[in-house]
């Protein structure tokens, strides 16, 4: 019997739970390349959610730490999170953000590119920020504060 030939009766249980397994680990991957852009949207709505209901927002605010900064040009973020220049630059220009050729002069309208925005928002966490994409009215880009430090108990 030639083996290239084999009927799914014939294919043993073991290949299935193998298959099994390598869907989970697709799945858990795509999900962890994602996290950021799916935490966001998570928030936004519970955000919207807490809106409409009969919740004071002046609580929800006091859980939060921090003012938001304004980030409108590579150089501001840079100077806000640190980094090196090469790195951050190459990050921000894969997300679509515009660079300046001259101060206050900005190449055009950010067209974000989702991959990218991703990968430029879990640096900027690893850097201690949390991030979020300014609305197209606004005249900066993004926004970023610091994340509050876990006290740790003796």
């Amino acid at each position: 019997m030639k083996s290239d030939n084999l009927s799914s009766e014939q294919i043993p249980v073991q290949n299935e739970s193998d298959m099994s397994e390598a869907l989970r680990r697709l799945v858990r991957s795509g999900v962890m390349c994602r996290r950021q852009a799916i935490i966001y949207e998570v928030a936004r709505s519970l955000l919207d959610r807490l809106r409409e209901s009969d919740v004071d927002l002046a609580v929800v605010e006091e859980i939060t730490h921090g003012d938001w900064e304004r980030i409108e040009s590579l150089s501001q973020l840079r100077a806000t999170v640190g980094g090196r220049f090469q790195n951050l630059k190459k990050r921000w220009v894969k997300s679509g953000f515009p660079l300046r050729e001259h101060r206050g002069d900005r190449e055009g309208k950010a067209e974000i590119d989702e991959a990218g925005w991703v990968e430029l928002s879990l640096w900027i966490n690893k850097q201690g920020f949390e991030t979020k994409l300014a609305a197209d009215s606004e005249p900066w880009l993004l926004e970023v504060r610091k994340i509050p430090q876990k006290e740790e108990g003796n």
